[in-house]
């Protein structure tokens, strides 16, 4: 038999539950709640924030973008590279679209059971307008798949968010722009390669379609004669180039670079100094590296492009003797 002293207890208890579930079922406690949980958890516009700044845990597990007028830059290097913008774009909206929802504590002292503390988390996001910090996102533990419990620097309140930590990343290379090198077609002057230069015709409105005259060559050896099937694959090349990653230090002897396996040069529309192209390769059959005249890094390149490049340039390739 319970003790009526228990009963009473209980029947207390009960009475507080019906009391709290009646207050939450009040229409305007209810719109209150709903509302709230639609507010944005960073109350900002993408207009105001021009740098970015995510943190790991682990040591070097930092990388810092900036807006530069309409284009991202990955700064922290020996220069800034150019960061997919993209990427950092969708991250950005991802960011302020984040709601509040329904908090899961409030108190600072359930951070670290969520991993939200200032030493321990998943991932710290900095947003900042210049030098000024306008908020800071923490993620921490994951609750479900593609979630993780947050708090914004300064506040207690946890949430749970649709964005996990492992869809930041703080890999230089998943935010640069790896297809940076390349030149598409209408921005191309010409392709020194090979002892010849060679240059896009000018579209004389003929439209022929001839082969012959989408490209005209300086500088052929007597008896070779410019293939434009070749030429064009080259340009192809060059259209598509896209790194697989960049690397802060040259890996490579110096006698590499001595006798590249293939050097090139690219002038832009309306520039008149060249960017030259040097592929080397190490003792690796898969090392093989790129360097960009005015650029600090040096920059790998995938097996199967590398050898691409090195028959594109050859000068039998694109000029057969006797052609």
């Amino acid at each position: 038999m319970i003790p009526p002293r228990t009963l009473w207890i209980l029947a207390g208890l009960l009475g507080v539950q019906l009391l709290l579930a009646l207050a939450l079922g009040l229409p305007g406690r209810s719109d209150a709640l709903r509302a709230a949980a639609r507010e944005p958890l960073l109350a900002l516009s993408a207009d105001q924030v021009d740098r970015l700044v995510i943190e790991a845990r682990g040591p070097g597990e930092r990388i810092e973008l900036r807006r530069e007028r309409e284009r991202w830059l990955l700064t922290g290097g020996a220069a800034p590279f150019p960061a997919a913008t993209g990427e950092v774009q969708r991250l950005l909206e991802r960011l302020l679209a984040l709601r509040q929802g329904v908090p899961v504590a409030t108190r600072a002292q359930a951070h670290e059971r969520f991993g939200l503390t200032d030493d321990r988390y998943e991932r710290r996001i900095v947003l900042a307008r210049g030098d000024q910090t306008l908020a800071t996102l923490v993620l921490g533990s994951s609750p479900a798949l593609r979630q993780s419990h947050a708090r914004v620097a300064g506040r207690d309140t946890v949430h749970v968010v649709d964005l996990p930590a492992y869809e930041v990343s703080v890999r230089a290379d998943d935010w640069r722009d790896l297809g940076w090198l390349a030149v598409a077609r209408p921005q191309l002057e010409r392709i020194d390669v090979a002892g010849v230069v060679l240059r896009p015709a000018a579209d004389d409105g003929s439209g022929d379609g001839r082969e012959e005259s989408r490209w005209q060559a300086e500088g052929l050896p007597e008896g070779r004669r410019l293939d434009p099937q070749a030429a064009e694959r080259l340009a192809g090349l060059l259209a598509t180039l896209r790194v697989s990653r960049v690397l802060a230090h040259d890996d490579l002897p110096a006698q590499a670079w001595q006798a590249p396996q293939a050097r090139w040069r690219v002038v832009r529309q309306g520039e008149s100094s060249p960017v030259e192209y040097v592929l080397a390769r190490g003792a690796a059959d898969d090392a093989y590296r790129l360097k960009v005249s005015g650029r600090p890094e040096v920059f790998e390149l995938p097996a199967a492009t590398a050898t691409q490049w090195i028959e594109a340039t050859r000068l039998d390739r694109l000029a057969p003797a006797g052609g």
